[in-house]
């Protein structure tokens, strides 16, 4: 039996049967379970905004729905919201075509103010740096990876998802491992300190206009990506090797692009840099450190519409 009862925000609220046939309404379905599913769909397509859309559309469209057959409205959730995901990615990879530049996912500022429920869509985060090798997958394989190996699901819960048999899941996890390196395996928990030491040698480097001790600690063939989407200067290629990625530095500080509040600020877990303006977020960087502890990775974000609103 479905019967609406009242709004939240832009989605209309049906009562459903669940278990023992005890009446359950969607604002509690919502509330029990749009951090799952937001972060679900951060691992899957990378950013937040379009998680949380993704997430808000989908309850949006519960009213018009029959719930009578459905078991497990946990499961017939994830499922859904992954097939959504894979559509989205399929979707997006035309779309990159046109994009400016490097894309890489937008990062997720860890803000002491949030609310409870905004906070628990952060736990158990997947490293900023996992989320940019995850981009190297197909949307099938990457459903399988972030299914299985980042959020727990079992062989049988994926199949149903994907509408796949579990042979086919097994086949395409094992795709993904091979083109993934073994740094993408483990929480921002388990990742080492050099992060926030790599992030307080570009901070010195930047404020103070010596930049010995930064490139001491560049790997050889570190790589620098810059994503500004076409809405801010970046570079338009990934900068590799050690006198280019340290001139890139030098550059950008001669012409000014880290005037401001440049400070210390943990992204997805993770230390990091935040340089605002006004209040506003101008830049985020991230950093990926290798198993020496040299920076192996530098993450700048430019692009206004990855970046917060405000902090």
């Amino acid at each position: 039996m479905i019967s609406p009862i009242k709004t939240y925000p832009g989605v209309d609220f049906v009562t459903i049967r669940e278990g023992d046939d005890v009446p359950l309404a969607i604002e509690e379905v919502y509330r029990m379970y749009r951090s799952d599913l937001v972060r679900l769909a951060y691992r899957m397509l990378g950013s937040a905004a379009d998680a949380e859309d993704l997430v808000q559309e989908l309850f949006a469209r519960l009213s018009d729905f029959d719930w009578s057959g459905v078991a497990n409205v946990k499961s017939y959730l994830a499922k859904a919201a992954v097939r959504r995901c894979i559509d989205a990615l399929r979707a997006r990879a035309s779309q990159r075509e046109r994009y400016v530049g490097p894309w890489l996912p937008e990062p997720m500022l860890e803000a002491p103010w949030e609310q409870p429920e905004e906070a628990s869509v952060r736990e158990e985060q997947v490293r900023y740096a996992a989320l940019v090798l995850l981009e190297t997958l197909s949307p099938p394989e990457r459903a399988v990876y972030v299914l299985k190996e980042l959020l727990g699901y079992r062989y049988p819960e994926i199949a149903d998802m994907l509408e796949l048999t579990e042979s086919n899941c097994r086949q395409l996890l094992s795709r993904a491992k091979r083109k993934l390196p073994r740094s993408i395996e483990g929480a921002p928990s388990d990742a080492r300190p050099d992060s926030r030491k790599a992030a307080e040698l570009f901070l010195q480097a930047v404020r103070t206009d010596r930049y010995d001790e930064l490139v001491r600690r560049l790997a050889n063939d570190v790589k620098l990506i810059s994503d500004g989407g076409g809405k801010r200067k970046a570079a338009l290629r990934p900068i590799i090797g050690i006198d280019r990625v340290a001139a890139f530095v030098r550059g950008v500080r001669a012409k000014g692009a880290f005037d401001g509040e440049f400070r210390i600020a943990r992204w997805n877990g993770e230390p990091g840099l935040l340089l605002t303006r006004g209040g506003r977020p101008a830049l985020a960087v991230l950093f990926e450190t290798d198993e020496a502890g040299d920076i192996a990775s530098i993450y700048y974000i430019v692009n206004p519409e990855k970046l917060p609103l405000s902090v």
